[in-house]
């Protein structure tokens, strides 16, 4: 007999290629973002998958030694190939430039580069050649710079190192002296294209003296903005095409002075980063202090023009927030997050829950919400009828779902993570033969102690003994989540190292 697997194989590749070409070439579209190995075996498969697959291979590069090194194997193919269909460059580390410009140089259909190359005193942070080049052959070209370190102050650096009117999307960080934010502030009043600007840290202040920064359409500002006269204000920050921001809670009231100014008219996307205070205990001042922020808040939101906002992310004093000045988004609001800014950590204050009236409003008016984290009671659940579960399971389209919870348990027990995972297990299984419409593709439970660190999960730095019940107040994530095939995972998060919450961060300004 033959190989039956290999005749499959070869039925199923002649298959493919019975397929019209606009049809692979839709087919090799929809494979761009695949890894470079993977492409590349692809165009194995057959001559014309080797056709369709070359250009998607070569549409975006990392440059590297290896690729710029003339005695490379098959380099003047490679180089071609790179010529004739290289869209996107991305550069992470040092190289010959002359070799680079000579490469690049052939690429008239170039329209973007990264550059992720960072390393100690520099002699200049971007290659003149390169520059040039970017000025003589593509005008044009779309610049993100992943990092530029503020106290970097050469006259060489800011002013004359970047190509400005090429840069799209900055990040800025601040991680070493303490020095004037001047020469950066005036790179990038100078970048006039500048779409994105992301402020992971700077120590000093921008000043109006050194111009306003460009109307970025993205904002993401990290751990500190700082305290601006409402003058200084108006004269540093233009926020009058900012569709998308995600500032810290702590930072929200310094933002009243532009939003009396003009409001944030454009927003579409908003997330505020709750910063934990550092303690297990309220003291008087929290009350004031989160009631300034919620007013701001209320009223960046209630000047965005109805059904706009398509992500709403907070966690502020609900009662300082009525539901009705969000569910006028309804039509447009895909993920939402409505968490208080109490309860559910370490301050020892009741939790702050979502009522059923209010769940109800919600599915009303907002039913197409995809992605939802709210603080719910699981009342009736252990007597067979939850009412805030039911309200959940109408939202068709949701797909994602976080519920946080004071404890999954009726009553306190000694041993208490196989009962938690059991309840968890319990609750699914009672949703999900009520849930309507699509499938979920991930529901998890987060019990009192579980922050979400803006784009990655991790343990507030509180120990087992500053916890008044930790057998009552289990600190837990319960995640399960189904692959394309429907099966289903659980997984447990307990108390995980706290490294690498820097990096994490970061990561998360990068793709925000």
């Amino acid at each position: 007999m033959g190989d039956t697997s290999t005749t499959s194989s070869n039925d199923e590749r002649g298959a493919l290629e019975k397929l019209g070409p606009e049809i692979l070439i839709m087919v090799f579209e929809n494979l761009c973002d695949s890894p470079p190995e993977f492409l590349q075996s692809l165009r194995l498969v057959s001559r014309s998958f080797n056709i369709f697959a070359i250009p998607v291979r070569y549409r975006t590069i990392t440059l590297n030694s290896n690729l710029l090194d003339p005695n490379a194997t098959d380099v003047d193919i490679t180089w071609q190939r790179v010529r004739d269909h290289t869209r996107h460059v991305n550069i992470n580390t040092m190289l010959d430039w002359d070799a680079v410009v000579q490469l690049l140089s052939g690429c008239n259909r170039l329209q973007s580069m990264r550059w992720s190359v960072w390393h100690d005193n520099p002699s200049e942070l971007f290659p003149k050649t390169l520059k040039q080049a970017i000025h003589e052959l593509w005008p044009n070209l779309r610049l993100t710079v992943d990092r530029i370190d503020c106290p970097y102050t050469r006259p060489p650096f800011h002013t004359t190192s970047f190509p400005a009117l090429n840069l799209v999307e900055v990040l800025v960080d601040d991680r070493r002296v303490s020095s004037s934010t001047e020469p950066l502030q005036r790179l990038l009043v100078a970048s006039k294209n500048l779409e994105t600007l992301r402020i992971e840290f700077i120590r000093n202040p921008f000043t109006s003296h050194a111009g306003r920064l460009p109307p970025v359409r993205k904002l993401v500002l990290g751990f500190r903005l700082w305290d601006y006269t409402p003058e200084e204000s108006v004269l540093i920050w233009d926020f009058s095409r900012l569709e998308a921001l995600f500032i810290r809670w702590h930072t929200l009231l310094y933002l009243d002075p532009l939003v009396n100014k003009s409001g944030l008219t454009r927003l579409t996307r908003l997330v505020i980063a709750y910063d934990w205070p550092g303690r297990n205990f309220v003291i008087d001042e929290d009350a004031e202090y989160n009631a300034a922020r919620t007013l701001i808040l209320r009223r960046i939101i209630e000047q965005i023009p109805h059904h706009q906002l398509q992500e709403l992310d907070i966690k502020c004093q609900l009662s300082g927030l009525p539901l009705t000045s969000i569910v006028c988004h309804g039509n447009t609001l895909r993920t939402l997050t409505l968490l208080d800014t109490s309860g559910f950590e370490t301050d020892g204050v009741a939790p702050v829950t979502t009522s059923t009236a209010d769940l109800q409003l919600l599915l009303n008016t907002c039913s197409r919400l995809v992605n939802l984290s709210i603080a719910v009671d699981f009342d009736g659940f252990h007597s067979g009828s939850c009412p805030s579960l039911d309200i959940l399971a109408q939202f068709r389209n949701l797909t994602d779902l976080t519920l946080y919870s004071k404890c999954l348990l009726a009553v306190p027990l000694s041993d208490t993570t196989d009962v938690i995972q059991d309840s968890g297990y319990e609750i699914l299984h009672y949703f999900c033969e009520r849930k309507e419409g699509l499938s979920l593709r991930s529901l998890k439970f987060n019990l009192k102690g579980w922050d979400p660190f803006i784009g990655s999960s991790q343990w507030l730095g509180i120990s087992e003994e500053d916890l008044v019940d930790p057998v009552r107040y289990p600190r837990l994530l319960l995640k399960f989540s189904w692959d394309h095939n429907g099966t289903a995972k659980c997984e447990e998060f307990q108390v995980p190292q706290l490294i690498g919450s820097y990096a994490r961060e970061r990561k998360f300004h990068l793709t925000w």
